[in-house]
């Protein structure tokens, strides 16, 4: 759930200068699962876009997609993982999710409703043009 330590040499080791540390960090997703699975919480928090990839190599569109549709208010995550198409849906299923937005060769990009698993072609324009009217 949590991990850390003392990193006495840590900004040396990069170039800079010779300063001690010590740190830490919660793994939400491990603290949240052992919530879930003593069953005394249950999460049901709203979440908007979870954006799937093809290629590893759409990685950087889709973060800058990720920003854009997050400064608009809205919850998203962006799969790095390099898994498959069905595993990233799947994810975002089991993570309740409303929308996936998939981006594919020749820079196409999917919306798919996971509630009623409607699929349509949009443009990132599109997206982005949505979002100003709502705003």
């Amino acid at each position: 759930i949590c991990g850390g330590g003392r990193y006495v040499k840590l900004i040396e080791n990069f170039g800079g200068p010779s300063v001690p540390g010590a740190g830490f960090a919660f793994q939400f997703d491990s603290l949240v699962e052992v919530f879930v699975e003593t069953q005394k919480v249950s999460v049901h928090t709203k979440k908007d876009y979870f954006i799937a990839t093809t290629s590893l190599n759409y990685i950087p569109e889709a973060q800058r997609l990720a920003e854009t549709l997050r400064r608009s208010g809205k919850t998203v995550e962006v799969d790095l993982m390099g898994r498959d198409l069905q595993e990233q849906r799947d994810y975002a299923i089991q993570t309740n999710y409303n929308y996936m937005l998939r981006l594919d060769a020749n820079e196409k990009l999917y919306r798919i409703d996971l509630k009623t698993d409607s699929t349509e072609q949009i443009t990132i324009e599109d997206l982005y043009v949505g979002i100003a009217e709502r705003q």
